[in-house]
């Protein structure tokens, strides 16, 4: 089957697996390391990694634009900066932020329904897709793709269904610690004397993450601040996870 897919990032058109790609994309070292170090990436034979960094777009956005919509293909992966995410058909607020190192893939995508999902960049980010039709057209070559496909696909509902019951069911200052320490996983920089987020989001990007007034969210970071768990600068630094871990 010959497709015809859209043009990648890197100036190199896209191709299915019955067509020559003229380029490999083209990466840097810091974004090949952080695409072929995901643990989920990494764990799978070389031969299908190869398959689908041949295959992929390359895409490289400034802030706000889409990096994986409804529309668009069927596995990203992040391969530097960061990306926001959302649900699909509600309010356009972020719940979580992606590093880099990240790949999605939506689990209704493999059924061939709409994604639920929405990634945007978060400042500037490069990002890889694999268009849905390819993604069959190689789970039909690599038979032993499917199940990492699909353990991946479940990954993203695990990785969302959490944070919506929080929404939900917790405090704002549990919701706050939560919130912290997954971004402290996920960003997080050893220094002395803790960990540095590094993601810069200023408070009304952490409200609207929490669903609360900005006023709210500031009363409570003070409270944590004063506690000794954290310290809010241009980036906020972990100073006592276990303060945190108690007050989530």
């Amino acid at each position: 089957m010959r497709l015809n897919l859209a043009w990648s990032g890197d100036g190199a058109p896209a191709a299915g697996f019955g067509q020559q790609r003229p380029l490999a994309p083209v990466f840097s070292l810091a974004e090949r390391v952080a695409l072929h170090a995901a643990p989920w990436f990494a764990a799978m034979p070389m031969v299908i990694r190869h398959d689908i960094v041949r295959h992929c777009e390359v895409h490289r956005l400034r802030s706000g634009d889409p990096a994986y919509a409804p529309e668009t293909p069927a596995l990203c992966g992040i391969v530097s900066g960061a990306a926001s995410i959302r649900l699909h058909g509600r309010e356009a607020r972020p719940i979580d932020y992606l590093p880099a190192g990240t790949w999605i893939l939506d689990p209704s995508a493999l059924a061939g329904g709409p994604s639920f999902l929405v990634l945007e960049a978060h400042s500037r980010a490069t990002v890889v897709r694999l268009p849905r039709d390819v993604l069959r057209e190689l789970m039909h070559r690599h038979p032993d793709a499917a199940p990492a496909m699909q353990a991946l696909g479940l990954g993203a509902v695990r990785r969302v269904a959490p944070i919506l019951e929080e929404l939900a069911s917790l405090p704002l200052r549990r919701r706050l610690a939560r919130c912290v320490l997954r971004l402290c996983d996920s960003f997080g920089c050893a220094q002395p004397g803790g960990m540095r987020i590094a993601l810069a989001l200023n408070q009304d990007e952490i409200a609207h993450m929490l669903r609360a007034s900005r006023q709210r969210v500031n009363h409570e970071l003070k409270a944590l601040e004063a506690a000794g768990a954290l310290r809010v600068a241009k980036e906020l630094f972990v100073c006592e996870r276990e303060i945190l871990e108690a007050a989530s």
